[in-house]
């Protein structure tokens, strides 16, 4: 939304769009979810204008400002899917970056004011893992991925005086990056996969991707056409594991 046409709106709509973009980047900071509920408690809209309608204004102000938006959060086990549902109906939101190009340094040195930068790594780790293990995974398993990784379930993570692995995973399902339930893998107690937030926020192509650019590291020349078509027949092996394409 370009200032003008956000100065165009009434006074009371502007407080009620600003109000919600206050209340979304408070709850992204906490890296906790945005419910319905709260956005109608807490900002005043005028008696014509409904949630829905304030949450595009909004978005339109935070991506031209931020390069954000407000985006629902998909239902349970949407890993399961070949597509996440258009029509999501969970009443829960989360703010992501949708920069077509975003500048990767800029935004990292943003991101360190609210988080701790390598925990980041840790994350995107553990979606790896899961990813690459068709999209579930034994907690028994995952830990043990993990061991091999150098990161021990009790111990205290890299950089981090007090915050354990398990401790960290916990917190992931908290935030809806994991979905974490009782297992019907073998005798395992519990198990993970993807939660809604990672789906919408970090995506399993980009997970894919990164997977790649780490294998492609180790060799000595990524660039030739053998080392492509390795690339592409691990990226079909991914999305035959998980059951489907990228839906996000």
């Amino acid at each position: 939304m370009p200032d003008e046409a956000f100065d165009d709106l009434d006074r009371q709509t502007q407080r009620a769009v600003a109000g919600l973009i206050r209340l979304a980047l408070s709850a992204e900071t906490r890296r906790s979810s945005l419910k319905r509920d709260e956005i109608a408690k807490k900002c005043s809209r005028p008696s014509a204008m409904s949630i829905d309608s304030m949450i595009t204004a909004a978005n339109l102000k935070l991506t031209e400002v931020f390069g954000y938006q407000i985006v629902e959060l998909p239902p349970k086990e949407s890993y399961k899917l070949d597509s996440l549902p258009a029509k999501r109906g969970t009443r829960a939101y989360v703010v992501v970056d949708v920069h077509d190009k975003p500048d990767n340094t800029n935004h990292l040195k943003a991101y360190e004011r609210f988080e701790n930068t390598h925990l980041i790594g840790i994350l995107h780790t553990i979606l790896a893992v899961v990813l690459a293990s068709g999209g579930i995974i034994s907690d028994t398993h995952l830990y043990s991925h993990l061991k091999k990784l150098g990161l021990n379930q009790s111990q205290c993570l890299p950089n981090e005086d007090k915050l354990t692995l398990e401790s960290f995973i916990n917190s992931l399902s908290r935030q809806s990056y994991l979905e974490k339930k009782k297992s019907s893998i073998g005798n395992h107690d519990m198990e993970f996969s993807w939660g809604a937030r990672a789906l919408v926020e970090i995506g399993e192509n980009n997970i894919a991707q990164f997977m790649i650019h780490i294998i492609n590291i180790s060799r000595r020349d990524s660039s030739n056409d053998a080392t492509q078509e390795i690339n592409d027949k691990m990226l079909e092996d991914l999305q035959r594991g998980i059951g489907h394409s990228w839906n996000s």
